[in-house]
């Protein structure tokens, strides 16, 4: 099976089998997907007062696979927007997609690090161990009535920019790896 960073990414992972490759010592995960998002980041969706997240050009680092991955969260975090009047047991399920993906979407960067021989894997493998145990916390007071889902879709929305757009996040990695001439395959996956 191959490794996450050679997969191609265009769905959302519905059940997640993880393993270690002992000749890489990356993380692997394969990935058994029974459906898809297409990435529509609108203004309007066609509702009366119904506004969705825009994809916008500075939330591109230039790094294909996870520009990629980043528009995807986004449009799942809008596929929440656009259905939040289903009923909880299908929000449930969408918020658990979404914490799924993040997962994966983690071990993407993750395995790009030890690729690249990254510098800065350790810190930013702990700061996506806490953003995904916030997302997780913030999930779970939706689930169990503490919170409302507008709340937690805020919630995802400032996580995502978040995590694109500070500097000691995404950012810097992008930059490390757009400057080297050794890993620049890495950028086209």
């Amino acid at each position: 099976m191959p490794p996450i960073y050679r997969m191609s990414l265009v769905y959302v992972p519905k059940v997640f089998t993880y393993w270690y490759d002992v000749r890489s010592g990356l993380k692997v995960c394969y990935k058994n997907c029974t459906s898809s998002y297409s990435v529509l980041l609108m203004t309007n969706c066609g509702r009366v007062g119904m506004h969705t997240y825009n994809w916008l050009d500075s939330y591109d680092l230039g790094i294909e696979v996870i520009d990629l991955q980043h528009k995807n969260l986004l449009a799942m975090i809008n596929k929440l927007l656009v259905n939040q009047n289903e009923s909880r047991g299908i929000m449930q399920r969408l918020i658990n997609e979404v914490i799924a993906y993040a997962e994966y979407h983690f071990i993407s960067e993750e395995n790009l690090m030890v690729l690249s021989r990254y510098d800065g894997y350790e810190k930013h493998t702990n700061v996506h161990n806490m953003l995904l145990k916030q997302l997780k916390n913030q999930c779970s007071q939706f689930i169990n009535n503490h919170c409302e889902l507008k709340t937690v879709i805020l919630f995802m929305a400032n996580w995502l920019i978040e995590h694109i757009m500070a500097e000691e996040n995404d950012r810097d990695f992008a930059k490390y790896l757009l400057a080297s001439n050794e890993y620049r395959y890495l950028i086209k996956i």
